[in-house]
């Protein structure tokens, strides 16, 4: 797997609207402005998301209070390849927020996580 996917962030990027936006355009290389980004912290017991018409970028931590993750795992839309999953990245310690990227026709599979979820127009 290849580390190109996703890197570590700061709380306080994490939780700063325009360092977030900042620390996304750095990541993807686009200097479009975001068009969703959601403002808080969710937990998901267990989700997906769907492939969308644009790439997003998931933030995601352990959730409070848990020493380790759960799973966040990107697979192609086709579901016949991972992209990238924490559990195939021995360096992705569950003591870390992260930033991780995935194209418009990838599915996220996410269990026992805190996200926040960004959306933007990606260069196509």
């Amino acid at each position: 797997m290849a580390t190109t996917h996703w890197k570590i962030i700061t709380a306080a990027i994490a939780d700063d609207p325009i360092l977030l936006r900042n620390s996304v355009i750095a990541k993807t290389q686009d200097l479009a402005a975001i068009v969703q980004m959601e403002p808080g912290w969710t937990y998901c017991y267990y989700d997906v998301i769907d492939p969308g018409p644009l790439p997003r970028v998931i933030v995601f931590r352990p959730p409070r209070g848990e020493p380790r993750f759960g799973t966040v795992r990107v697979v192609n839309g086709d579901q016949t390849s991972v992209l990238w999953d924490v559990f195939s990245e021995p360096d992705l310690s569950a003591r870390s927020i992260y930033m991780g990227y995935f194209p418009p026709a990838c599915v996220c599979h996410l269990k026992d996580v805190d996200t926040k979820l960004v959306t933007f127009p990606g260069i196509q």
